[in-house]
């Protein structure tokens, strides 16, 4: 393996000899796609897997092929000089080969046989590789770093021992084969690294060198065993493309050009300026390397003036087009929803505690609690997962759940103690509240470490805090079925979706803060404050202030001013506010139940959907939304959202081939699923990992 390092840096000191001077160019960042071919060389000293049954005196080495897909950026930090990092797909297989010559008893005779033995292997992961690149002479590259590959998420084997010489005879079984088996690899490595070193060469695609196609040759030499306490490491050669796009960048500036017109009068002890009303025009200038610079040029009329405290409040309706008007009403539209709300049978901890998080919602007898009565809302459901669980035991005395506590392998060192105790917290909750006999009630055995079954990779403080948690699963899977909720109005549509309040002709001089209260009568909708002069700003009325306003009374703004002397100014403005029903009526269904990184529908999604979709009407309309938390890469989560949304879509078709799917779409973390307003605990991120089914239809009169 260390000729193979040698060789790539001789090739590149040859060059840099021959052409000292790297070509000077401009450097942008570049976004992209790779693919590889590889060749797998596998160095082993072990007789077997775990779990295999196998009499080979040993496997050395082994061989194979694979590819890689994957996403790539490049980021420059000085010319030439590149950090990049790629992440991609990973596909992995070997083959193991010994042959064992031994003297066998043929018919009385002895004669030389010879035994093969024979383990074929395959694995996938999710490969991330940080790397330095360094465009040494003309457009070759030299790449350094290393690979971490991990999840392993398929992976399997097969193994066989045959008898090659002599040509007649059989094993005890009779057959000239023995020993045959398959199936996943047993202790596999989640994790494994490799150093890496290659060579590329950019070619420009165009004039504008903005695209590039860069054919690439890698080498990588395996650091960890890829099954536990087995000497198994995996070396490659891998050979491949990349595309590669690279913007020009747009810089932004802004330009001031006020003019200021003075009014003297009598009327005002300090002179004060009130700025006016801006105007934009905007131009570009090219550089010589081709770079764009947008000036916004901002004129204005300011007016210098000494006056009284004065409060003035404009409200200016801006529609979805941009259309602005006055603002004469607010008009709220509603729709009745029926949602199918899911169960997350996860409890998450604090970092190294075992204490029942306060955010969850316990009660001291089950006649304390009952689920018609508590917000139908995603949220609030989660936090009252354990008594919603502890209910429904009651209600079906014959089944039983178990407990698996967990500790985040990173910040917890997966510590099974703390593991083992959040999980008793759980099962003394449901014990104690709700008179559970222990026995259903299994605490499932631990072993050191004690990570989750699907462990969240980031490394932040999000991702740590997914994996502090107890996981729940029960022996009926009607136990953990999702809530179907009560028909309700909810707001689709605020009319107008934004107001902007321009405090523009109110005193400046001297203020210290201002308030802006809307109110009904005593009962106020919402408002917002600040400190020193007033601004301009935009309003978004949210679903709940639009619920909260009634349409028997106006709605009132009162706009307050107050300087450093205590002095207040109000302006006030009023408008009505109507409602209307909408006759289209929406069943709504969260599935929260992919495994990581996958966007295959799982049996307990199917489940689900066949459920929700029993005996749709012929004029119902379906639309599917996918959605991600924040973690991870956003390219990539924008394209599992999607791929997550299009596997229910063609899941839906399979069992419902008559719906009319309006549009699928993947949002990631654009946007928060309905009832998530945050990703800042874990229950609100698991349940955002979601596609949402919503399936409209007339309302029937």
């Amino acid at each position: 393996m260390k000729k193979s390092f040698q060789c790539l840096f001789i090739i590149a000191l040859a060059f840099s000899m021959f052409h000292s001077t790297a070509i000077s160019q401009s450097d942008y960042q570049r976004f992209g796609i790779f693919g590889s071919f590889n060749i797998y060389q596998h160095r082993a000293d072990f007789r077997t897997l775990p779990g295999v049954i196998s009499c080979c005196p040993k496997y050395i080495d082994g061989t194979g092929t694979g590819f890689s897909l994957g996403f790539l950026y490049e980021y420059p930090i000085k010319d030439g000089l590149f950090l990049a990092v790629r992440a991609g797909f990973l596909k992995t297989a070997g083959k193991f080969q010994t042959d064992e010559v031994d003297t066998v008893n043929l018919n009385g005779n002895y004669t030389d046989g010879i035994f093969r033995h024979t383990i074929k292997t395959d694995f996938s992961d999710i490969a991330i590789q940080p790397m330095i690149q360094w465009r040494f002479w003309d457009n070759f590259l030299l790449h350094g770093g290393f690979e971490l590959a991990f999840g392993k998420f398929s992976n399997s084997f097969s193994h066989s021992e045959e008898i090659i010489q002599p040509l007649v005879g059989t094993y005890e079984n009779d057959k000239r084969t023995r020993l045959l088996s398959s199936g996943n690899i047993k202790e596999i490595s989640t994790l494994t690294s490799s150093l890496m070193a290659g060579l590329s060469y950019e070619f420009a695609l165009n004039a504008a060198r903005t695209w590039f196609l860069a054919p690439e040759a890698f080498f990588f030499l395996g650091l960890q065993n890829n099954v536990k306490d087995v000497s198994w490491k995996t070396n490659s050669f891998r050979f491949g493309l990349a595309l590669k796009f690279s913007p020009t960048p747009t810089h932004k500036s802004k330009e001031y050009l006020v003019d200021t017109v003075q009014i003297r009068s009598n009327k005002f002890s300090l002179p004060i300026i009130i700025e006016g009303k801006e105007s934009f025009t905007e131009k570009t200038e090219t550089t010589e390397s081709n770079e764009k610079i947008i000036i916004k040029q901002i004129h204005r009329t300011d007016t210098l003036f000494t006056p009284a405290l004065i409060a003035k409040l404009v409200t200016t309706a801006i529609d979805e087009d941009g259309t602005r008007s006055k603002v004469s009403e607010i008009h709220v539209s509603t729709q009745f929803v029926t949602e199918v709300f899911p169960v997350l049978p996860y409890i998450f901890f604090e970092r190294k505690s075992s204490q029942m998080p306060s955010r969850y919602e316990t009660v001291n007898n089950p006649q304390d609690f009952n689920i018609d009565l508590i917000e139908q809302n995603p949220i609030t459901i989660q936090r009252n997962i354990l008594n919603i669980i502890g209910k429904r035991m009651l209600e079906k005395p014959g089944t039983t759940i178990t407990l698996l506590g967990t500790a985040d392998p990173t910040t917890e060192n997966g510590d099974c103690n703390l593991a083992s105790t959040r999980a008793q917290v759980v099962r003394n909750y449901l014990v104690k509240t709700f008179a559970l006999t222990e026995d259903r009630i299994i605490l499932k055995p631990l072993k050191e470490p004690c990570p989750p079954s699907a462990i969240t990779q980031t490394q932040n403080e999000d991702g740590f805090a997914d994996n502090r948690r107890v996981e729940i699963s029960s022996n009926d899977k009607d136990l953990l079925q999702s809530i179907p909720s009560k028909r309700f109005n909810e707001p689709y549509k605020v009319t107008p979706p934004v107001i902007e309040h321009d405090p523009t002709g109110s005193s400046t001089e001297g203020i210290v803060s201002w308030l802006l209260v809307g109110s009904q009568g005593s009962h106020q909708i919402f408002s917002k404050s600040g400190d020193g002069p007033p601004t301009k700003f935009e309003h978004k009325i949210s679903n709940k202030a639009a619920m909260d306003m009634k349409v028997d009374m106006p709605v009132s703004l009162t706009y307050i001013i107050k300087d450093k002397d205590g002095n207040n100014a109000t302006a006030t403005e009023e408008f009505k506010v109507t409602k209307d029903t909408s006759d289209v009526e929406i069943k709504r269904l969260s599935l929260t139940v992919f495994n990581v990184g996958s966007a295959e529908v799982t049996k307990t999604a199917g489940d689900e959907i066949n459920k929700f979709l029993q005996n749709p009407d012929n004029d119902s309309q379906v639309e599917i939304i996918g959605y991600t938390d924040r973690l991870g890469d956003e390219n990539f989560n924008i394209n599992l959202s999607k791929n997550r949304a299009n596997s229910i879509r063609d899941y839906v078709q399979k069992i419902a081939p008559n719906a009319k799917i309006t549009s699928t779409t993947g949002v990631a973390f654009n946007n928060y699923p309905p009832g998530i307003s945050s990703y800042s605990t874990p229950e609100e991120r698991f349940l955002s990992r979601t596609v949402q089914i919503e399936v409209r239809h007339k309302v029937r009169k």
